[in-house]
């Protein structure tokens, strides 16, 4: 009786996305296949713990087997209504790719009026404007509906996807096919787009040569026009603009078309990275770490060494010659590092006191705090982002190189 019962009750197939009731004829037949593949039945594949490879038309982002279970995608938004009360409540929106659901989180804030904390539970959000009742399946957000100045309606609250963390935007980036406002080159297409129309004129009729003409003209000059304003904005020729400048002249060319995330694609990949400049104790406490490692101790050798060179008693030498002589008394440092110490001792006169130098190095005599190495802020849950990132990804951006790409135009 239990063997006859067993074969007839239904059975849960795990390698599906989602449960699917396999009667036991079905289990016979994928039986079947994976004996045609070399396996045994049940084991899915020649020695195997899977099941049989079929091809199951899934929806990119719903393939919970192919890695994206894990995968979310973290966007900061603002609440629009029109009270003015709810026109600073800002939110963390997550999109879990594994399986399309989404969760919404208000930041605690103290004295702002609100508890804050979970807005909205995990779940699949359906778009808005659908029957209740009807015979076709209802509609869900998907991924692709979400990017950087998208407004989504979940469950009735409008939001305003204001910016994204880094991750969602790589992650974005590496799929643009499937997210065209984060491709680059769709993204340039539009600024390029006034430019192909001088392309056109060859197919026009001779006998409207000079029209044709005149507007080859207008789209150069209207190229020497861009190239103007950013050499007018950059007075010192550094090749760089500041963020907004750049936003501003990129929104003027397209008459606002070129979308948020379009923006911010282009702004990720010609962006100018801002090094940070250490103090001077900074340097100092990486230099004096490296001295204490091979216990270098030989600084009065390089002091005499200096007076002996120093035949007029200045106590100063050539910032070149202090960078020389340390690289040949193979200081334990980078050049790099070397660098900006002799920098940071130099005077006006590029000159640089020898023996302040020297006695600063000496980690003996004037020791300085070991630096501290800071370890990375970890998320407290998955609905739980706090980290808000700047709505600015770079300060700066490369210009030059960017005339250089659209419309092939260097600066003098």
């Amino acid at each position: 009786m239990w063997h006859r019962w067993a074969a007839q009750r239904p059975t849960l197939c795990p390698s599906l996305p989602c449960p699917v009731v396999l009667t036991a004829s079905l289990c016979g037949d994928l039986d079947a296949v994976t004996q045609a593949e070399g396996g045994t039945p049940g084991s899915g594949g020649p020695g195997a713990a899977q099941g049989p490879e079929v091809s199951w038309d899934l929806p990119f982002h719903a393939r919970r087997s192919f890695g994206n279970e894990s995968n979310t995608l973290r966007f900061f938004a603002k609440m629009i209504k029109h009270q003015c009360a709810n026109a600073d409540r800002l939110f963390v929106i997550s999109y879990f790719l594994g399986n399309n659901t989404m969760s919404v989180f208000e930041p605690i804030e103290r004295n702002s009026g609100y508890t804050g904390g979970l807005f909205l539970k995990r779940i699949r959000v359906k778009r808005p404007g659908q029957e209740v009742f009807k015979s076709e399946l209802s509609e869900y957000i998907q991924p692709e509906e979400l990017y950087i100045g998208a407004t989504i309606n979940v469950n009735g609250y409008l939001f305003m996807l204001l910016n994204a963390d880094e991750y969602t935007l790589k992650f974005m980036e590496e799929n643009s096919d499937k997210f065209p406002y984060s491709n680059l080159e769709c993204a340039l297409q539009k600024l390029k787009a006034e430019k192909s129309k001088s392309r056109e004129i060859k197919q026009f009729p001779y006998s409207n040569l000079e029209c044709a003409l005149q507007k080859l003209k207008a789209e150069k000059s209207k190229s020497r026009e861009i190239k103007q304003v950013f050499r007018a904005v950059d007075c010192y020729l550094t090749k760089m603009v500041d963020y907004n400048t750049f936003r501003n002249i990129l929104m003027d060319i397209t008459v606002g078309r070129l979308k948020e995330q379009e923006f911010i694609t282009i702004v990720r990949h010609y962006g100018v990275p801002e090094k940070p400049c250490p103090n001077g104790t900074t340097l100092l406490s990486m230099a004096h770490e490296q001295f204490r490692k091979i216990f270098f101790e030989d600084f009065d050798k390089l002091i005499n060494y200096c007076q002996y060179v120093d035949q007029e008693n200045k106590e100063k030498l050539p910032n070149k010659f202090i960078e020389r002589l340390c690289k040949s008394a193979r200081l334990p440092l980078s050049n790099e590092l070397i660098h900006s110490l002799v920098s940071k001792f130099e005077d006006s006169e590029e000159q640089v006191d020898y023996k302040t130098f020297f006695n600063a190095l000496n980690w003996r005599i004037n020791p300085v705090p070991e630096l501290i190495q800071e370890s990375p802020l970890k998320e407290k849950c998955e609905d739980e982002w706090l980290g808000m990132p700047s709505p600015i990804p770079f300060k700066c951006v490369n210009y030059f190189q960017f005339l250089k790409d659209v419309y092939g135009l260097e600066v003098e």
